[in-house]
């Protein structure tokens, strides 16, 4: 233990996946949960360890983000988001727009939580 109990806290608490996310909980905890589901989701054990070692800190997530395999299993992703993206009928398409210039012209809380009191998810 040492003589500063701020670092004692510190060292409880897993570092961030990018040092930008530092001071963002809820972004930090967004990526984390999406690593954790493309590890979930993939046949690949050695993708599945590398994402692991990423949560872990033991390895970055540039290089992870760097790497074929990762980049492989992103572009696949993609290409089916794609897929289903132009499947949906242009008036749906249209409603999903509106509702979400709404959502995102809609007023904050009056009382937005604290950043430590709130590690909650997007």
């Amino acid at each position: 233990m040492s003589d500063d109990p701020q670092n004692d806290l510190d060292d409880k608490q897993p570092k961030p996946l990018l040092e930008t996310l530092r001071f963002e909980p809820r972004m930090e905890a967004h990526l984390r949960e999406s690593l954790i589901v493309l590890r979930d989701d993939s046949d690949d054990r050695a993708l599945r360890k590398r994402i692991d070692d990423v949560l872990a800190g033991r390895a970055s997530l540039r290089d992870l983000a760097r790497s074929a395999d990762f980049t492989a299993v992103i572009d696949s992703k993609i290409d089916r988001a794609v897929e289903e993206f132009d499947a949906i009928p242009e008036a749906e398409r249209e409603a999903d727009l509106e509702r979400a210039i709404a959502e995102a012209h809609t007023p904050p809380p009056s009382e937005p939580p604290t950043r430590r009191d709130d590690p909650g998810t997007w």
